[in-house]
């Protein structure tokens, strides 16, 4: 059953950390996108209230730090959308709402946008998840497409959705739609950063800079 249709230390100091941050410092990464596929009809909504989204498989231990929803033609939502996601027996890890004064970020798909609120970074461990937005009915439009794009060590698995009143685990697999109902999408957070040896070397020399400063400065008052 679809519900859908179609000063100079001070200098120096700021210098040697801002200069040894390690490369490992990265923007947050879309979890899962889509580009412009074949299809004629990619876009739809829900005849009657729904929950859509999709299925996928976390390869590698994965933070997620923020949850989306597809804005399309990035023109803002009629309503807010209550987003979740859960573990693939149907445990709730993390829901939050997105709205229009959420976060824009840019999808590959230049007919739209995401919209992306955060919350608390969640660890994945290997394994599967689903991931779905609730949308009343004939509200806002999402997206089933062919061609999808996902981060490294994520999977698509299958389409899924629920026709209930609010945002609920959506256990049916909807074939119709596969890889899934775009909908919603998750950020990766980016890695942690850290400092280099090189870093370390020069803060050591401006701490050094620090000391002799005041030690001249020391001397001149007693003079």
């Amino acid at each position: 059953m679809r519900p859908c249709r179609g000063s100079t230390v001070a200098i120096l100091i700021t210098g040697a950390l801002i200069g040894g941050t390690g490369s490992s410092l990265q923007a947050d990464s879309l979890g899962v996108d889509f580009s412009e596929g074949p299809c004629s009809v990619c876009y739809y909504d829900c005849s009657r209230d729904c929950t859509v989204g999709y299925a996928f498989t976390v390869n590698q231990a994965t933070t997620v730090d923020a949850l989306g929803v597809w804005d399309f033609n990035s023109s803002g939502f009629g309503e807010n959308h209550p987003v979740g996601l859960w573990t693939a027996t149907g445990t709730l890890i993390a829901a939050t709402t997105v709205t229009n004064t959420s976060i824009p970020v840019p999808s590959a798909d230049t007919r739209g946008r995401w919209l992306f609120t955060s919350i608390a970074p969640r660890l994945l461990t290997p394994g599967q998840y689903v991931t779905a937005a609730f949308y009343s009915a004939y509200s806002d439009g999402f997206a089933a497409y062919d061609i999808s794009v996902t981060a490294p060590g994520i999977a698509l698995g299958d389409a899924r959705e629920a026709t209930t009143g609010s945002l609920t685990y959506p256990s049916t697999v909807d074939s119709f739609a596969d890889p899934g109902w775009f909908g919603p999408s998750f950020e990766i957070a980016s890695s942690v950063p850290e400092s280099s040896p090189a870093a370390l070397d020069l803060l050591g020399l401006a701490l050094i800079a620090v000391l002799i400063a005041r030690a001249r400065a020391g001397q001149a008052d007693r003079a």
